[in-house]
């Protein structure tokens, strides 16, 4: 008896075809040797996944570069956030340097004026002691009006007399300026008064300053 080749059935005499498995048969004749013929090697078992190599022609390799890791992504490092605190100092800083400027640039600017010496030059005709007082303007001018002097006279230590002096004729150019000034006294005594000396600019006392 013949068997199918390919799932090893008997076949019926003269069959062009396996009942079994349907698959065509040879022409040509076996011999019939009357031991059943040998069961067909059974097919090798399929894998999963193929056996193919990492990389084929047809397959393409990912992309290696930032973000990658070969086969697969990973995930870039987080950037590191700047301290609130540190953003709050940097502010304070920047602040204290710009008022610091500011202020600076005020003081070299702004006008002072101090006394540099005063003279005194005696008793005139009218019972006054007379002085020149020389004074000097630093940082800029300073306005009409702006610039006054309060001197007064003490006797044994009592007010005795005292004007203001004001500076109304023009602005006070930057440098030294020579002021004569006078005050009543008592001619008979004038070596028991001492005279003050009150300078203001713009409405404040800059320097004050007592003569004998």
């Amino acid at each position: 008896m013949n068997f199918c080749g390919a799932c090893g059935a008997p076949l019926q005499p003269g069959a062009a075809f396996c009942m079994h498995c349907g698959a065509p048969i040879p022409r040509f004749t076996t011999v019939d040797t009357g031991a059943p013929a040998a069961a067909p090697s059974p097919a090798p078992a399929q894998t999963w996944p193929p056996l193919t190599p990492p990389f084929s022609p047809q397959m393409q390799a990912p992309p290696i570069g930032p973000g990658y890791w070969p086969g697969q992504p990973y995930a870039a490092l987080p950037t590191k956030k700047k301290s609130p605190l540190l953003v709050v100092a940097i502010v304070i800083v920047a602040l204290v340097v710009v008022v610091s400027l500011a202020a600076a640039v005020y003081v070299l600017t702004s006008a002072k004026a101090h006394i540099v010496s005063i003279t005194k030059m005696g008793l005139d005709g009218n019972g006054n002691m007379t002085f020149d007082l020389q004074f000097a303007i630093e940082g800029a001018s300073i306005g009409v009006d702006k610039l006054h002097l309060h001197l007064r006279a003490f006797e044994n230590g009592v007010q005795y007399g005292s004007g203001i002096y004001f500076w109304n004729q023009d602005a006070l150019s930057v440098g030294t300026h020579t002021w004569g000034l006078h005050i009543a006294v008592d001619p008979n005594n004038p070596s028991a008064f001492t005279y003050r000396f009150t300078l203001e600019v713009n409405g404040s006392v800059v320097e004050q300053t007592t003569v004998t």
